[in-house]
This record gives structure tokens, sequence and C-alpha cells, in this order.
């Protein structure tokens, strides 16, 4: 199973988890993070860190991305740089995707739609992992 099914898969309405963690937590758990640590890592992202902005499922991706490339030490501006082109890259394509990184903005437009599917975010957390595959 890809880690774009296994994200789809978590954020099924029935499982509970929030957009942050369906796509932070198949990649965390290919690297090692424990399933509770991510999802407790992960939880407060959900839904535009809970405000509204930023939209989780980016938050979630970024994070995994964080975890795979970045580097531990504070002065490998070389690792950081490397690091921010990729995320800048990631959150320009799902914007040009779907016109807004604001999950609130995200949202609105999503309700105007004449069909609300349950879970109208699992395009978000799909384009997500499906990005970080190639990615990673």
């Amino acid at each position: 199973m890809s880690q774009k099914e296994k994200a789809c898969r978590y954020f099924q309405a029935e499982t509970g988890y929030n957009c942050a963690q369906s796509v932070f937590l198949p990649f965390a758990e290919s690297m090692g993070i424990p399933q509770e640590q991510a999802m407790k890592l992960s939880a407060a992202f959900g839904g535009g860190v809970a405000v509204g902005q930023i939209c989780g499922a980016l938050c979630g991706a970024a994070m995994a991305l964080s975890y795979a490339v970045s580097s531990a030490d504070p002065k490998d501006t070389q690792t950081k740089q490397a690091y921010r082109t990729t995320m800048q890259q990631l959150a320009q394509e799902f914007e040009q995707a779907f016109g807004s990184l604001q999950c609130q903005a995200l949202k609105a437009r999503d309700a105007q739609q004449t069909q609300m599917q349950e879970r109208p975010c699992m395009k978000y957390v799909s384009f997500c992992a499906e990005r970080l595959e190639t990615l990673l």
C-alpha cells in the first residue's frame, strides 16, 4: 500500500484522525517514529492549526519532509536551504492546484460546491501524501 493510500485511509471519518495526522502518520511510521508520538506531535496542526490558517495536510507534509531531510545541526545552512526550497516548491504546487494555502479559504470554496463530501479535505490529504512520496 502506498503512503498516499495509507494517508487517505487514516483520514476516513471513522478513524478520527485529522488532516495533519493523516499525512504525517504513514511517513512517520516509515521513518521509525512511534505512532503514538507521531499522533501527538501532529494533532494540533489539523484544521489549519485549529484556527483555519495554513492547511493542516500541508503542515503534516512539512513535518514529514522536515524530519526526513533537515539536519539537527542549526548551522547546517546548506541543508536548511535545500529543505526550504523543497517546502516552498510543495507549497507553491499546492496553491496552484487549490487556489490557497489557507484552511479557511479552502473550506469556504468546498462549502460552495453543490455535492459536499463528508470529508472534503481528502483531496488535500491525498495531494500532499502523493507529492511527498515523490519528494522523499
